[in-house]
């Protein structure tokens, strides 16, 4: 049971910002529907309303995360990331949906493993650093980065490029603030940059992520386009990103008005209720919309750094770093693509998205930032500061 001490301590600039997120996220995933239905097609006629039903699932999901004390997670950290390890290796064997692998079809309802595997992963992190010094020794970073890679592995397997970026981000954050020594990092990301050709030439990158890296590469120099395409035998599409970013510069400062968008009414760029949610936005809301939308992300952000900074229990504070960087990353990776700084990945904004895991994994991980500031007195920990050694 929460106390009435607890309820107190509420976070409420967290627990709003992810309310308002959500609100403009079925505001133009409406929008976006809008003009299948205003031409008689109704195809996307649903989404609105089962994004409303995820959204209220995802409210439920962030109620009973409150209600559990955090700190009984650290017990269950690791039986939720090997049932979820099993789960990805079951989805690559037998969870096929239309074609793709990645989703387990439960009557109704699509369940995505690797989207619930973000949660596990944060909390085991949070219980290998929480009071072992082992990690500030080069040998030390060897099991935080084998609870990642293996997960990362699976999941670029489906395959899940986008997804599998964000456990990178999410690593290095919470090693950092855990106290991981700033020169090893630093050598393990150039190594890691330095052995890309490896891995390029290895199945684990398959063909078609080839093709998004080298189409976004090319992407000015159509003929470098084609002869590459017909090399790899594998079709370069470009064509999605590059409606984005004229999606987004044709709303300009105000916008063209919710449900005006030719862009999207047209059906000009393709997947504009999911992974180009925020294409949508900026075409019916222009800098307006899309400001408010970056506002509530660093809202967000500032107010979990403000939790992890109170907290006085290391496996807490761990998580909450972990959740705030896995909201930030997503979201900086999914702005990124729409505005055509990165290759598609397929990755969702998170609260913002069409997408019921996506959706509830993102409630999931606000209420546990909310429930360790909620709880932030319980032991007594040394180093209340965040340190970066050298």
């Amino acid at each position: 049971m929460i106390t009435r001490e607890e309820l107190r301590r509420f976070n409420w600039p967290v627990f709003v910002a992810a309310l308002m997120l959500v609100a403009v996220g079925l505001v133009f995933i409406w929008s976006a529907s809008f003009r299948s239905e205003a031409e008689g097609a109704g195809r996307y006629y649903n989404y609105p309303l089962k994004q409303l039903l995820w959204a209220g699932v995802g409210l439920g999901a962030f109620a009973a995360t409150l209600l559990v004390d955090y700190r009984r997670l650290r017990t269950h950290a690791y039986t939720f990331y090997f049932v979820l390890l099993a789960l990805l290796v079951l989805v690559l064997i037998t969870g096929r949906v239309r074609g793709v692998t990645g989703w387990f079809r439960l009557g109704p309802v699509k369940m995505q493993p690797s989207e619930f595997m973000k949660i596990a992963y944060v909390l085991v992190l949070a219980r290998c650093l929480m009071y072992s010094d082992r990690h500030r020794r080069i040998r030390g970073l060897v099991v935080p980065f084998l609870v990642a890679l293996v997960p990362m592995a699976l999941i670029l397997k489906q395959p899940d490029l986008g997804t599998a970026l964000v456990f990178l981000p999410v690593l290095f954050v919470v090693l950092a603030v855990a106290g991981a020594r700033r020169r090893h990092l630093v050598a393990i990301a150039a190594l890691g940059l330095a052995s890309l050709p490896v891995f390029w030439q290895t199945g684990l990158i398959n063909d078609y992520q080839k093709a998004r890296v080298l189409g976004f590469i090319h992407r000015n120099n159509p003929e470098r386009v084609r002869a590459l395409s017909q090399s790899l035998g594998v079709r370069f599409d470009t064509y999605q990103q590059a409606q984005s970013v004229l999606t987004i510069g044709s709303g300009r400062i105000i916008g063209k008005g919710l449900g005006r968008g030719t862009q999207t009414r047209y059906e000009f760029l393709p997947e504009d209720h999911t992974d180009f949610i925020f294409s949508v936005i900026g075409e019916e809301s222009g800098l307006a919309g899309t400001t408010l939308v970056i506002i509530l992300y660093l809202t967000i952000g500032l107010a979990g750094l403000g939790v992890a900074r109170r907290a006085r229990e290391p496996f807490g504070r761990l998580v909450v770093i972990g959740m705030v960087a896995l909201i930030e990353a997503q979201a900086l990776i999914n702005l990124a693509v729409a505005e055509g700084f990165m290759p598609v990945t397929g990755l969702t904004l998170p609260f913002v998205s069409y997408g019921g895991s996506s959706l509830l994994v993102s409630f999931i991980a606000v209420g546990l930032i909310i429930n360790v500031g909620m709880r932030p007195e319980a032991v007594i920990a040394e180093g209340d500061d965040f340190e970066f050694d050298d």
